[in-house]
This record gives structure tokens, sequence and C-alpha cells, in this order.
């Protein structure tokens, strides 16, 4: 009887995990769970695939060492300073937008990404989650409206510009003709009849 037992339960565990690596294989973020030594102990595809590590490679890795090592300048990343880090340590949720991760080939791409710490029953931290995307695309859309922005503006000004100077220039030209006796040639907005 126990053994059978034990063995249903072996199955549902099996069938649940199976559940669960379905679940994050499905998600379009990268989904990495690190432990309080800050190594990966479970990843999604996505993760692998925008971080261009194979299964094997990225898993037990300093998560750190891996993909948040640098700045985007290519400057140390220091561990003290990484909110990675400061969820695993201190238990801190955060969420973060135009770091860098880094790509097992060097290169590197802008992320948004969250860090949630993992509890356990007595409230001590376990390691942390980490959802993250590429935002290389959505900075190249923000880099170009803001190119459109300033385009517009610069064109706006040029066009208030001569428009101003067209007001200013019918206002002299219709007070030169009244110097000399003749009529207004020329109405000018809020200038009156």
């Amino acid at each position: 009887e126990s053994t059978h037992r034990l063995a249903l339960e072996n199955e549902e565990r099996v069938r649940s995990d199976a559940r669960t690596r379905l679940i994050l294989n499905s998600a379009g973020e990268g989904i990495l769970g690190i432990d309080t030594d800050e190594r990966v102990t479970f990843f999604n595809d996505a993760a692998a695939t925008l971080l261009g590590y194979a299964a094997g490679e990225i898993a037990g890795g300093d998560l750190h060492r891996l993909i948040h090592h640098s700045y985007a300048d290519g400057t140390p990343y220091p561990l003290e300073a990484c909110p990675i880090h400061h969820a695993c340590t201190r238990g801190e949720q955060k969420h973060v937008s135009g770091e860098v991760l880094w790509r097992k080939d060097g290169s590197s791409f802008p992320s948004e990404y969250s860090v949630t710490p993992m509890f356990d029953d007595k409230r001590n931290t376990t390691g942390a989650v980490v959802v993250f995307r590429d935002i290389t695309e959505t900075k190249r859309n923000e880099e170009e409206l803001q190119l459109r922005m300033e385009e517009l503006e610069r064109f706006n000004r040029l066009t208030m510009g001569r428009e101003e100077r067209m007001i200013q220039l019918k206002q002299e030209f219709n007070a030169l003709l009244l110097e000399i006796g003749r009529e207004k040639k020329y109405k000018v907005i809020d200038e009156g009849p």
C-alpha cells in the first residue's frame, strides 16, 4: 500500500514538474532562478536563447559573472551595486530598465528585468527569480521617436520664426504706407482694422 502511494506521489511530482517546465518554456521572457550563492538553478528556453547559452553551460553558473558583470561601456559592474545580488542578500525586489545583460559571445543587449527574492516558510531568503527581456527594439523606437520630435520642434521653430517675420514685415510695410498717406495694404491678425 505505501509503495503504491509513493509511486503515485512520485508520478504526480513528475507530471507537476513537466507542467512547470511547459509553463516556463511558454513564456516569452527569459526566466532564471538562482540560489543564495547566485548560482543558476533553473532557466527557461527563452533565457538560454536570449543569452546564447546551451542548457548545460548556464546551469550552476554564477549569474553575475555570466550575464551582469559589466556596464554597457564595459566597466565592471560591482556585485555590491547589483539589484540581483540585493534580492539574494537583502530580500529586495527590484524592477530595472536599461541595464545591459551579456551574452555568451561577449555581446550585450539593453534589458528590462524584474528580480524577486524567494523565501522559505521562516522568511529566510532562498534565492531569487529574474524575469528579463531584450528591449533593443523598444530603445530603437524611443530613439527614433525622440529624433522625430526634435525634427518637428526645429521645423516648428523655423516655421514660427518665418510667420512672425512675415507679420513684422507686413506691419512695417503698412506703417510706411500710412506715413506716405496711403491706405494699409495688409490685414495683420491682432492688429485691428
